[in-house]
């Protein structure tokens, strides 16, 4: 039942994510804005997966501890990012005003 949980989680994290891209796209081109992203997406998951299970067996030794705190540093080094984009003082679409 936790994964469901996760997983529900993760999608509003990515609807999140592809909303702020589509509003930042310009005029008629979301839909290549969705699709870059996506492939962005699935690339970076793909590469977190493998490098992950690399740290794991072969740097840290089949130790989980210390791929959990790079883990916990790579959110915090995003997180530092985040006001970088510029969202602040941008303007409410109708659509986002409804929600």
């Amino acid at each position: 039942m936790l994964i469901a949980y996760i997983t529900v989680i993760a999608m509003l994290a990515t609807v999140a994510t592809l909303r702020v891209a589509a509003d930042s796209s310009p005029q008629r081109s979301e839909g290549f804005a969705f699709a870059a992203l996506t492939s962005i997406i699935n690339l970076a998951q793909a590469v977190g997966e493998n490098v992950g299970s690399f740290l794991y067996q072969h740097a840290f030794d089949n130790n989980l501890t210390p791929l959990i705190v790079v883990s916990a540093l790579a959110t915090a080094v995003a997180f530092v990012l985040v006001p970088l984009l510029g969202l602040g003082g941008k303007p409410q679409t109708a659509a986002a005003a409804a929600t």
